[in-house]
């Protein structure tokens, strides 16, 4: 698989290398020529993701003064501490990516204090072995060329969705979940890893109907 145009010479990050997090880097090394970075606090879950070319980064500061995209693994009550951490090491061209369930975009930008983009991912369980969709908040702020980016950067992982906020049905409590994402669509994921482009895309328009149908 072919590194997107847009991703050329950027410089990806991963801040909270756990299970999903993990996840998304290490399904970013299969892919060639992809600069990775990753911190986390408890540093021996990065070496997995070290023996394929993922490079380990001891502070927060550190990976965020050094990367173009930073996404931001860690649990919901948690990414207020680290974006106030990363926060002086962000440029206005750096991307931060939050995947974490019920951080809506509002908040995001409070905590960068408008330094930087930011973007709401969710990903959804098949995301853990390399089938996932991941719904991306539509946001007219952002600029065109920045989410083409962020689309080319998931497609590599599955297929994307872009979604309204409302649809993103967040729970006061922190949990949320895609309604277009239907026990079915998700059973067959999990049987599924993509091989190849034509396969994913097929896999793509499959997902894309059952979303439409559930409309």
């Amino acid at each position: 698989m072919d590194t997107p145009a847009s991703l050329t010479s950027k410089r990806i990050g991963c801040i909270g290398c756990g299970n999903m997090g993990g996840a998304i880097l290490g399904g970013l090394a299969e892919v060639p020529g992809l600069e990775l970075y990753g911190y986390n606090r408890t540093p021996q879950r990065l070496e997995p993701l070290c023996a394929k070319g993922v490079t380990a980064v001891p502070d927060i500061p550190g990976i965020a003064a050094r990367c173009d995209i930073l996404v931001i693994g860690v649990k919901p009550y948690l990414v207020g501490g680290v974006l106030a951490e990363a926060l002086p090491s962000l440029k206005p061209e750096t991307v931060v990516i939050s995947i974490a369930a019920g951080v809506t975009l509002h908040d995001l930008r409070d905590a960068v204090q408008g330094r930087c983009h930011v973007v709401r991912v969710m990903p959804n369980t098949p995301a853990l072995v390399g089938a996932g969709v991941f719904g991306i908040q539509e946001d007219p702020a952002l600029p065109k060329d920045v989410f083409a980016m962020i689309l080319d950067l998931f497609g590599l992982l599955g297929s994307t969705i872009v979604l309204p906020e409302k649809k993103f049905n967040a729970r006061q409590h922190g949990v949320a979940h895609l309604g277009e994402l239907r026990a079915v669509g998700v059973a067959r994921l999990f049987r599924c890893r993509w091989r190849g482009d034509e396969r994913r895309d097929r896999r793509r328009d499959e997902v894309l109907r059952t979303e439409e149908a559930a409309k």
